[in-house]
């Protein structure tokens, strides 16, 4: 085989192989933001509102029974320092900072990127909506409606670990944000630690 076809199929085989490895990130990072969203709790407590109100009482137990979600998911990727988080790598534990913290420097720098809400999956009782502004916090007692921000997730070049910034909220006055810590092993992703940043 001649010089100039080896250089050919090499080329070949680093595109595809290439194009294989931006697949399996984009998967593994879909794979992610559906775990996190698996997570968030279905219904809050009942408020005092709620909890007075017979009739509120009432439709909140009944709600409950339904255990519907409704989900907003920010259509782009925001980086922590949008939201004054500019030290993520000084939020780590001791035992973290060898294997995380040039993941968190990077999430750090990170630039906004199209997140493919519909690539999320969920559960049959869990509805969720594409905005491209974060929605007004508006909290109702009766139903769940969690408004979600994801940060790019950050892998390192073996896809064994990963971070990732989230804003949970919902209302002005109910809602965290968190980085978690992830690892890959036995063939899945899992939380390995979760670092709330702020409560509100």
């Amino acid at each position: 085989m001649s010089r100039l076809k080896i250089l050919k199929y090499s080329f070949i085989l680093l595109v595809l192989f290439g194009k294989n490895t931006f697949a399996q990130k984009s998967a593994d990072k879909y794979t992610i933001y559906s775990m996190v969203i698996e997570q968030l709790p279905p219904m809050p407590p009942p408020s005092v509102e709620v909890v007075t109100n017979d009739s509120l009482l009432k439709r909140y137990i009944d709600s409950i029974g339904e255990k519907k979600v409704h989900i907003k998911v920010l259509e782009k990727t925001i980086s922590p320092r949008e939201f004054d988080f500019n030290d993520i790598h000084h939020r780590l534990a001791p035992e973290d900072s060898e294997t995380y913290e040039k993941l968190a420097m990077k999430l750090n720098s990170s630039k906004s990127k199209k997140i493919e809400v519909a690539r999320i999956s969920h559960e049959a009782n869990v509805t969720i909506a594409e905005v491209s502004v974060p929605p007004k916090l508006e909290y109702d007692p009766l139903v769940t409606n969690w408004n979600v921000v994801f940060s790019d997730v950050i892998l390192d070049k073996s896809r064994n670990v990963g971070i990732l910034y989230t804003a949970q909220h919902l209302s002005e006055l109910a809602g965290s944000y968190k980085i978690y810590l992830l690892k890959y092993n036995n063939h899945e992703w899992f939380i390995y630690k979760t670092i709330v940043l702020a409560i509100s």
